[in-house]
């Protein structure tokens, strides 16, 4: 069955229409997903490792859990749905820290797409060990905790670690660093 989503103007505002995310992305329409970084208390930071058979980055590191938000959910929803099906925890709402949200935007030329997304990003701040999870194959084929040098190193690395977003990643750092300072 085909993923259903909300389609958003560019100012991220809902509209009244509903479109499939495939069509979302052929048109180019905005429409909204759930980041979700999880850290230890120590910094250490989890990403995860996109399946290989995935259309878009495959086999990248990537942020902890991300998902787009399916038609008539929230973003809190999405993020907590997202956390449950791709690593395979149950969390409290009251576990994920609202960041704030950012707006991507980003072709995909091999696809003739155009990524729109207003992304809802939560931290959420943890203490257990990667092998405690249980990785959704058919999304994730990996999933370890990164310190945050090993991060930051990977974000300036060659192409093909990570799914390219470098000027969020630190962004993204400084937002954790802070919290564990």
């Amino acid at each position: 069955m085909e993923e259903m989503v909300d389609i958003y103007d560019a100012d991220g505002n809902k509209t009244s229409i509903i479109n499939s995310k495939l069509n979302a992305h052929k048109e180019g329409l905005w429409h909204i997903s759930a980041h979700v970084w999880i850290y230890r208390p120590d910094g250490h930071i989890l990403l995860q490792k996109r399946a290989a058979h995935k259309e878009t980055f495959p086999s990248m590191w990537d942020i902890s859990v991300a998902g787009h938000i399916d038609a008539g959910e929230s973003p809190l929803e999405g993020a907590l749905r997202e956390i449950r099906e791709e690593i395979g925890i149950c969390v409290d709402e009251k576990d994920l820290e609202y960041a704030y949200t950012i707006r991507m935007e980003y072709p995909y030329p091999a696809r003739g797409w155009i990524n729109r997304e207003h992304c809802y990003v939560y931290l959420m701040c943890v203490d257990f060990d990667a092998d405690a999870l249980t990785l959704q194959e058919e999304e994730v084929e990996d999933a370890r905790f990164f310190t945050l040098d090993e991060f930051k190193s990977m974000t300036h690395a060659d192409r093909g670690m990570l799914v390219p977003h470098e000027d969020y990643y630190e962004h993204i750092i400084d937002t954790i660093v802070k919290k564990i300072s």
